[in-house]
């Protein structure tokens, strides 16, 4: 998961985009879990 979010993180830079974190939904185990990614700290957290 956490090297997916850098790749999806990589792919919005040479977009030129500007992002400061991403919520991604998981399907395992629970669907309402979110991962959230900040940068630099790249910290996963329960946002529930």
């Amino acid at each position: 998961m956490q090297s997916r979010v850098r790749r999806l993180f990589r792919e919005l830079a040479a977009c030129g985009k500007d992002v400061d974190c991403v919520a991604i939904a998981s399907s395992a185990p629970d669907p309402n879990f979110l991962y959230f990614l900040d940068l630099p700290d790249a910290v996963f957290e329960n946002s529930l």
